[in-house]
């Protein structure tokens, strides 16, 4: 249970979703998260916050 408090911080978004490729639709789950350091948006390390 600890693993998972630990990956608690790291927050996956979810979205349901329509997609349309010409004449064609489908319907699905689109996820996505955001992870790692980011220097040129002052996130020097996979630990910092937004000021």
């Amino acid at each position: 249970m600890a693993e998972l408090e630990t990956w608690g911080w790291f927050g996956l978004v979810d979205h349901v979703a329509r997609f349309e490729i010409g004449d064609q639709v489908g319907y699905g789950l689109h996820e996505h998260g955001i992870f790692g350091a980011f220097p040129k948006f002052g996130l020097e390390s996979g630990y910092d916050t937004a000021k």
